[in-house]
C-alpha cells in the first residue's frame, strides 16, 4: 500500500478512536424516552470524499477522485451505548491512473454500486462491512495536453470484469442533535476493499498494479424515531 492510502486510513482510525473514547465518557446508563437514540430510527444519509486504488501499474501514478454515497440508514439500540446499523444506498467511487511523467495523460475508472452495509455503533465508534453490487461504470481518458477528455460507458466485456465490492469499514457517528423526534449526526467513514475494483488488465493492459480501493468519506445522517419502538 502506498503512502497516501495508509495516511488516510491512519487518520480516519485515529479520529474514530478519539470519538469513541469521548462518547463513552458521556454515554447514558439507561434508555431515555426523551432521546431518539433509544428508538428504532430510519433516515437519509449523504457523504462525500475520495477514493483511489492502492498501487499503480509500472509507469503510472495513482490519483484520488471524488467519491460519494447517498443512502437510507437505520439504527436500533441494543444497549444504551451499542446499536445495530444497516445502510442501503448508492455509492460512486473509482480511481485515476495517470502517466508518471505527464499529468495530461490519464485514465479514470468510476463504478456505481448498490450497497448494503450492516454494522454496529459502539458509543460513537462504527465498525461494519460494506457490500457493493456494481450497477454501471464509466471510463474517462485523456491523451495529452492538446487532447480533450473522452468519457464513455464501460462495454459489456469491461463491466463483466468489475468485481463485487467487499469493504470492511471503520469510522465514527458523532451526534450533533438528539431529541425524541430524531437525531442528527456527523459521519466519518473509511474503508479498504478486499476485492479489486476490476480484474487486472481491464483498464490498463497487462497491469501489474494493485487495484484494491481505499475510500474515506465525511457526511451527515438524520434519523427519525419510529413511535412505539422505545428500547426498554
Amino acid at each position: 500500500m502506498n503512502r497516501v492510502p495508509r495516511t488516510i486510513l491512519v487518520a480516519l482510525i485515529a479520529a474514530s478512536c478519539g470519538t469513541m473514547m469521548t462518547s463513552a465518557l458521556r454515554a447514558q446508563s439507561e434508555f431515555s424516552s426523551d432521546k431518539a437514540t433509544s428508538f428504532l430510527t430510519v433516515g437519509p444519509g449523504i457523504a462525500g470524499g475520495a477514493s483511489l486504488t492502492t498501487s499503480p501499474p509500472d509507469g503510472y501514478k495513482v490519483v484520488p477522485i471524488m467519491s460519494y454515497r447517498i443512502a437510507a440508514d437505520a439504527y436500533y439500540p441494543l444497549t444504551p451505548s451499542i446499536s445495530a446499523a444497516l445502510g442501503l444506498g448508492f455509492d460512486s467511487r473509482g480511481t485515476r491512473m495517470r502517466n508518471f511523467n505527464n499529468t495530461e495523460v490519464y485514465t479514470t475508472t468510476r463504478v456505481g454500486y448498490f450497497t448494503v452495509c450492516p454494522g454496529f455503533s459502539f458509543s460513537g465508534f462504527f465498525i461494519g462491512v460494506n457490500f457493493g453490487f456494481p450497477m454501471g461504470g464509466t471510463i474517462t481518458t485523456k491523451g495529452g495536453a492538446g487532447a480533450s477528455e473522452e468519457a464513455r460507458s464501460m462495454t459489456d466485456a469491461e463491466f463483466a470484469k468489475v468485481n463485487t465490492l467487499v469493504e470492511p469499514r471503520l469510522g465514527a457517528v458523532i451526534p450533533l442533535m438528539n431529541n425524541r423526534n430524531g437525531w442528527l449526526a456527523l459521519t466519518i467513514m473509511g474503508g479498504y476493499s478486499l476485492s479489486e475494483i476490476t480484474d487486472r488488465g481491464t483498464v490498463i493492459a497487462d497491469s501489474d498494479g494493485d487495484f484494491h480501493m481505499v475510500c474515506g468519506q465525511l457526511g451527515v445522517t438524520y434519523q427519525f424515531s419510529i413511535p412505539g419502538t422505545l428500547r426498554k
